[in-house]
């Protein structure tokens, strides 16, 4: 009873909001609006606000970005351009046409059951072919609002793709990517659907909630990023809580995914958020008590309740460096918690990243990835950590290794060039009397907006080593990659 008490005080205490914002819809984290704003905040363009709990609404975009709408921005051209369209009031609709061109077939990986598309991994889940691809999608927004307190939206994006798979035949699908219905009061939202949640702001990948993922048919409860006043030095807080379903046909068939997320963004220079996640439930599972759940919330480590579930958890740290010319961030993934001394002893995965958002007119990212050989794999939950066949945690799957490094250019006919190269390194402890394979890659891309559209094009070379975890020669692919957005009313 007493913990149920402290539940009730606690969400309580989190909708006293000291301000109001529009109930607007989210931004699908797909797009790159998260990181635009970020970018823009490093030129003082941009209010303080928690960014790492994707998707985000636009109303907390926008409202960051009002603070600043009429200060002179140093920032590049294109920038400042994108602030302008950033600055909407509302989220609009748009067309998607994105094409996979030489695709690599999906990879399985190990010890948990799950498939990821090397070659292009962050597609949030959509289904990929062994050939070339075709994806047409519409996402589609609307909201009604009422007195800017009170508010529903509503978002849809059904897509159609056709494969050439194998190169030998042509094949087509029709899909439903995601789509929710959201009801909310000034900063508390409840939201119904199928959505793409991460968990993290790393451009290659989270720990987990990744972003490989497909999206997650969910009921969340969210209060959004704000100042609460009795604490107000925390800096904007948020915190949200969902449950739904993992989508396993294998394992423990019709198990449940229930997370408990806060973050808080206390000094302009340090942002900090908490993930617990837990899978419980299914085929084949012992049933919880309702006591069962406030222990699960509190990371009981009873041994009766460790065979009722599976939980893990991560953390996210972000630090900006003086003037905001530098961001190093980091993850941390606990497959489980034990004894705080044990804690970098056990199995722990880590991820740290360094951003210089102001390289002169361009930027530069390093990301380094570690997951240990047992990350996502429970002896139970034999699915892991996955969503309907997609991997919740790191692409790169257990036991793996990755560097990434990125730049943006400056503008060149106004095309905005980026390069990109990767060592990825999957079952480094040779988990099943497999082989470690490796990937090395390299990618040019080239941006152009043309006012209401946006054009992506991608070309990227890889060497591969032991192929799909068996002995082979190395071997090179090429691919290239095509994206196309049309935003409309």
């Amino acid at each position: 009873m007493k913990k149920q008490i402290l539940l009730q005080c606690f969400l309580w205490l989190f909708c006293q909001c000291e301000a109001r914002a529009t109930i607007s819809n989210d931004v699908p984290p797909i797009l790159p609006n998260a990181g635009w704003v970020d970018r823009i905040e490093a030129y003082g363009c941009s209010a303080r606000t928690f960014r790492a709990f994707q998707p985000q609404s636009h109303g907390d975009l926008l409202e960051a970005l009002m603070v600043y709408a009429d200060a002179d921005c140093t920032g590049p051209e294109w920038l400042l351009s994108e602030r302008e369209i950033l600055g909407r009031s509302y989220l609009q609709s748009e067309a998607r046409a994105f094409a996979l061109i030489a695709n690599d077939r999906p990879l399985s990986l190990l010890g948990l059951a799950a498939q990821v598309d090397p070659f292009q991994s962050m597609r949030e889940g959509r289904r990929a072919f062994s050939g070339s691809s075709i994806y047409g999608e519409l996402n589609l927004n609307t909201q009604l609002v009422q007195g800017q307190e009170w508010g529903v939206v509503v978002s849809a994006t059904p897509g159609f793709v056709m494969a050439h798979e194998n190169s030998s035949s042509i094949s087509g699908d029709f899909y439903f990517q995601e789509g929710y219905l959201k009801a909310g009061y000034r900063r508390t939202e409840l939201v119904f659907g199928r959505v793409p949640e991460r968990f993290g702001e790393a451009k290659n990948g989270n720990l987990i909630l990744s972003g490989a993922h497909r999206p997650i048919n969910m009921l969340k409860l969210a209060v959004r990023p704000h100042w609460i006043k009795p604490v107000s030095f925390f800096g904007p807080v948020a915190f949200q809580t969902w449950v739904g379903n993992d989508g396993s046909e294998v394992g423990r068939k019709e198990a449940r995914l229930w997370a408990v997320q806060l973050g808080m963004r206390p000094f302009t220079f340090f942002e900090w958020g908490f993930l617990n996640l837990m899978q419980f439930g299914g085929t084949g599972s012992p049933g919880l008590d309702f006591g069962d759940y406030f222990s699960m919330l509190g990371g009981s480590q009873d041994p009766l309740l460790k065979e009722k579930r599976h939980q893990s958890y991560a953390t996210h740290m972000a630090f900006w460096g003086p003037k905001q010319t530098v961001k190093i961030y980091n993850q941390l993934f606990f497959g489980s918690l034990g004894r705080l001394e044990e804690w970098f002893s056990r199995d722990v995965s880590w991820l740290i990243g360094i951003w210089f958002p102001k390289l002169g007119k361009g930027d530069a990212r390093l990301e380094i990835v570690n997951t240990q050989n047992s990350a996502y794999s429970d002896s139970r939950w034999t699915q892991g950590w996955s969503n309907s066949e997609s991997p919740l945690g790191h692409p790169l799957g257990n036991s793996a290794q990755g560097i990434y490094l990125d730049f943006s250019l400056p503008q060149l006919e106004n095309w905005r060039p980026q390069i990109g190269f990767s060592f990825e390194s999957r079952n480094r402890d040779k988990l099943l009397s497999m082989e470690n394979e490796i990937r090395w890659s390299s990618s040019l891309t080239a941006i152009k907006r043309f006012q209401i559209m946006d054009l992506n094009l991608q070309i990227k070379a890889q060497r591969i080593e032991n192929r799909n975890y068996l002995k082979h020669e190395p071997e090179l692919e090429a691919g290239a990659f095509a994206f196309l957005r049309y935003s409309f009313l």
